[in-house]
């Protein structure tokens, strides 16, 4: 069969020396300037690509057999004609490849819905081509890469250091008076500045190795926006170590500003310029090791390490050989790696691909949260779904639809069926209903108990009741008799009688009428007298508050018995069943009923558990709780808000209230615990698509 011709080239590319690979094999760059992306090509590829131009498969390869010692085949120059093809590397002069030019154009047009998706988690903005300003600001900062910086920059560090652990206390007292609203207004602005010394330090340093800095913008990840500076002709350079340089530079430059700002919080005075000195030091150290470093997305620390490793594409590898060691874990298909590396290399790049989606999880997780209550509810709730979908959940949708493809190799081994009836196991758990148990923290309250006590000191005339005995509200229980008092009363007596007396006679002697106004004044004053002294005798009376026993009767009480102030008498307890409110779900409410019976376990390890039968359920949820013990502020289990010394549950909560069925249960104080009851049988599945729905409802407000 005669071989078709291979489509000519590109003549705008371009071709440069790479660096040696991690076997010592030689490299090359092929660099696209239409699309400004870089391609790295191993020897074959790049000796395919020399003789390109002969147009025939067959041709090259005797060529190759010729010049060189490698024996390649007719399909290593399909693949080369393939990541041509690919790339739009080559340039179309077939009927053919127009066609397929434009049906690649139609798949890349999306739809408006689509288009604003995909810009809404990500997109760019250049602002400024700084390429001429490189080119002359370098000579001027060339200093700051020279072997003397580095020496006093070390020093600079050493010296901050030791002041720093000089004044800790101050460093951290300071920094908490800065974690305010104000503060943090300031740290923003301050991280602006750093980020754009940040960005200057990779232009400045990819400028001086000879690479072109097309332009410098911010880029929006999930509407967050972050400074970038397009540095793709690093990979121009041969030399690993340059290409180091311009990865480490914003790090680099970052902590020079920190160690700069460091040592000057520690030398300057109280006053403006050491605050700024704090802000820029803490700004840049705290970002620096938080976002920079972190070789889990696409920022510094990632480039590091790939170009540390000398692997590119890093999280697409490691994701890769990740997801086969998964499959072989799981189904042992036996296929071989996707790449081939040694083997403490390959456990280490699995390690790091599980590490990223753990941290991806994390993080993409809190920036939903973030959408959700940055946003009015109704497109938060979208954009919230939109970061689990996209973030989440398509990526686990990806590698199940793998699984599915290929279940038919998967289900050949042994382990692949362990699964299946694991993986029937789990949907029958999540799906069937068979969880008829429904708990819900719950508060017991106590039975009625009031202490008695001598209201003051006196002596005991008369005792009505004994231990255990049953009374009424209001029946008499100790009466007191107090000298003191009694004397003061018939004094106060005989001094009304004898003022009255006197008013009586205030018409008829002029005497007395002249002292009218203060014989009213003393006859008032002494009916207040009075009544407080009645009311004083009436308190050594003392009844039952309500009904109920008498308990705790102080041992050996007998009439006669002289009583010291406040002393305690004894006790009445109230007579009734033990009155619990627990507080469920909605989901929960509709599987109780009244009359329903049910368990209360205190949280006391000491204390019984109690039965009890629902007496009343709430149709409209609690506005605030009314039993604080039960809040998470409080160690209960209800998560609260607490505004205006309210507590606000933060899901909707119905309380339901239960009488104990043992009349002559002995309950004295509150306690918190667990309420457990059966109800009808519901699947995992059902309870939590309810509570997701309840959620929703409730949040968008519908």
């Amino acid at each position: 069969m005669e071989a078709l011709p291979l489509p000519p080239l590109r003549e705008d590319l371009i071709l440069f020396p790479g660096p040696l690979a991690a076997d010592g094999a030689p490299s090359w760059t092929l660099h696209d300037p239409a699309r400004h992306q870089f391609h790295r090509v191993d020897r074959a590829a790049f000796e395919i690509l020399a003789r390109w131009s002969l147009g025939n498969p067959e041709e090259i390869l005797a060529c190759l057999t010729q010049e060189t010692t490698l024996r390649l085949s007719r399909q290593d120059i399909e693949a080369v004609a393939r990541f041509l093809s690919t790339h739009q590397l080559s340039r179309s002069i077939t009927p053919q490849d127009t066609a397929r030019l434009v049906l690649r154009a139609e798949k890349s047009r999306h739809q408006w819905t689509t288009w604003l998706l995909h810009h809404y988690l990500y997109f760019r903005i250049p602002l400024v081509r700084p390429d001429a300003f490189l080119a002359a600001a370098l000579p001027w900062v060339s200093f700051l890469y020279s072997r003397q910086t580095f020496y006093f920059m070390s020093g600079a560090f050493v010296i901050g250091a030791i002041l720093l652990l000089r004044q800790w206390e101050l460093f951290v007292h300071s920094l908490l008076l800065t974690l305010t609203w104000e503060g943090m207004i300031w740290y923003g602005i301050t991280l602006s500045v750093v980020k754009v010394i940040h960005e200057l330090g990779h232009a400045l340093t990819a400028r001086r190795h000879g690479c072109r800095v097309p332009t410098m913008g911010i880029a929006f990840l999930v509407l967050w926006p972050v400074l970038f500076t397009d540095t793709t002709e690093a990979w121009k350079l041969a030399d690993p170590k340059k290409r180091f340089a311009v990865a480490a530079a914003g790090v680099t430059a970052e902590m020079m500003v920190a160690i700069l700002a460091l040592l000057a919080w520690n030398l300057l005075p109280d006053g403006m310029g050491r605050g700024m000195a704090f802000l820029l030091s803490t700004t840049t150290f705290f970002s620096t090791i938080l976002i920079n470093i972190s070789p889990f997305l696409r920022f510094d620390g990632y480039y590091l390490l790939a170009d540390h490793l000398d692997i590119h594409n890093l999280h697409q590898r490691a994701g890769a050989l990740a997801r086969w060691w998964l499959r072989e874990q799981l189904f042992r298909p036996g296929e071989p790696p996707p790449e081939s590396f040694p083997w403490g290399r390959r456990i280490g790049l699995i390690l790091f691909a599980f590490a990223t989606w753990l941290y991806r999880l994390v993080l993409f997780l809190g920036i939903a949260v973030f959408v959700y209550h940055f946003f009015i509810k109704a497109v938060g709730i979208f954009l919230f779904g939109v970061e689990i979908v996209w973030f989440i959940l398509m990526p686990i949708g990806q590698e199940l639809g793998v699984w599915w493809m290929r279940r038919h190799e998967f289900m050949r081994g042994g382990r692949a069926r362990i699964w299946a009836g694991v993986g029937m196991i789990a949907l029958l758990i999540l799906f069937v209903p068979w969880n008829t148990r429904i708990t819900a923290p719950a508060m017991l309250h106590g039975q009625g108990h009031a202490a008695l006590f001598a209201s003051s000191p006196g002596r005991l005339k008369a005792l009505k009741v004994a231990e255990g005995q049953t009374v009424a509200a209001g029946e008499l229980l100790f009466e007191l008799e107090n000298p003191d008092l009694d004397h003061r009363r018939r004094q106060n007596a005989k001094r009304r009688q004898m003022l009255e007396w006197e008013w009586a006679g205030v018409g008829v002697d002029p005497l007395l009428l002249g002292r009218s106004q203060v014989l009213h004044q003393e006859l008032e004053t002494a009916i207040t007298e009075g009544v407080g002294l009645e009311q004083e005798a009436a308190r050594n009376r003392i009844t039952a508050p309500f009904s109920g026993r008498v308990v705790d009767l102080t041992p050996d009480l007998q009439p006669g018995q002289w009583l010291s102030n406040r002393e305690r008498l004894g006790g009445v307890l109230a007579i009734g069943p033990p009155v619990m409110h627990a507080y469920l779900t909605e989901v929960d409410l509709a599987r109780v009923v009244q009359g329903q019976s049910a368990r209360f376990h205190p949280d006391n390890p000491d204390a019984s558990a109690i039965d009890c039968l629902v007496t009343t359920l709430d149709k409209s949820n609690v506005r605030h709780l009314a039993d604080p013990l039960l809040a998470a502020s409080h160690g209960g289990e209800i998560p609260v808000r607490d505004i205006h010394d309210q507590r606000l549950p933060e899901q909707a909560l119905y309380r339901i209230t239960l009488e104990g069925i043992d009349q002559d249960a002995t309950i004295l104080v509150q306690q918190r615990g667990t309420l457990v009851m059966s109800g009808p049988a519901r699947s995992l599945a059902d309870r939590v698509a309810r509570s997701m729905l309840a959620v929703l409802i409730r949040e968008s407000g519908f």
